[in-house]
């Protein structure tokens, strides 16, 4: 996998019940794919990992699937 170029750090929004809020999450990457960016890095770079369950990293994964172009990388 070719890894050259930037692939921008994404922070995972929470809701005011520390829930993972996808709606923001897909409403921040749709701004961001109209950015001339090789990919992006959702889950790690921030430190939320750690305070994600299995469940709500599915979440995060699959919302920034949908809203990240085929053409386009992502790293968890």
């Amino acid at each position: 996998m070719n890894l050259a170029g930037v692939f921008a750090p994404i922070p995972t929004p929470f809701d005011d019940r520390d829930r993972i809020d996808t709606t923001r999450l897909r409403a921040a990457l749709a701004r961001w794919v109209r950015r001339p960016l090789t990919g992006f890095v959702v889950l790690g770079s921030n430190g939320e990992a750690v305070l994600t369950d299995d469940f709500e990293a599915d979440q995060v994964i699959i919302s920034a699937r949908e809203a990240i172009p085929g053409d386009r990388r992502f790293i968890v």
